[in-house]
């Protein structure tokens, strides 16, 4: 009595079509989501699936592939990110600076490359003339930075494409400072709007600080 098996030959691809079974190079028709997302990744894959018959070695290429589309679709939400890169004015009418005396002139330089913003700012008043520089990063880490002496510790992130920046400091007292800066750009990126909220263990205060982009 023959003994039923697998075909062989030319009968190869009628056993795979009756056995459901998918062969390299085909595929499924649920995969086209994924097939239009990762069709490079897709292209360098199968090739190594053909060669590769190790789980444990298909499960890590599997997890490559999985960390590769993560970390392409987090760089293309960076790139969405507003950019505020430039020269900034301050508009002292358009300014308000609560009850603390506003600068009589203040510009602000900021440096952004891709989650690094590095931010020089000169200003002049009643009591001269003063400048700062600080850096932030829009990936969760933590920045500190030293203004006038004392240390400063910021966290920024996204909410939308207006930059969110929480930091916290000391008083001449060593009592806390928190304050939240929120940078939101309009006008088809000509004007630079600051608005920042401090608060103490005795006080608290509201500012906007509103910029005009320096034509280059």
């Amino acid at each position: 009595m023959p003994v039923r098996g697998r075909p062989k030959g030319g009968q190869r691809s009628r056993w795979a079509e009756l056995s459901g079974e998918i062969r390299i190079g085909q595929t499924p028709p649920d995969a086209s989501i994924v097939a239009s997302v990762a069709s490079p990744l897709i292209l360098w894959i199968l090739p190594v699936q053909q060669a590769v018959h190790n789980k444990s070695t298909m499960r890590r290429i599997a997890l490559l592939l999985i960390v590769t589309l993560f970390a392409t679709f987090a760089a293309a939400q960076t790139d969405d990110k507003t950019n505020y890169s430039g020269e900034w004015r301050m508009i002292k009418e358009k300014s308000d600076f609560g009850k603390f005396t506003a600068p009589d002139s203040l510009v602000r330089t900021v440096d952004q490359k891709d989650v690094t913003i590095n931010v020089h700012t000169a200003q002049t008043g009643p009591a001269g003339k003063a400048s700062a520089d600080v850096i932030y990063y829009t990936d969760g880490r933590e920045s500190v930075n030293e203004i006038r002496g004392r240390e400063s510790k910021s966290h920024c992130f996204w909410d939308g494409n207006v930059l969110v920046i929480r930091t916290i400091a000391k008083a001449s007292n060593n009592t806390p400072i928190e304050t939240e800066e929120r940078w939101e750009l309009s006008e088809g990126g000509k004007i630079l709007t600051m608005t920042s909220h401090m608060e103490t263990e005795l006080t608290q205060a509201d500012f906007k600080l509103v910029c005009e982009r320096v034509a280059k």
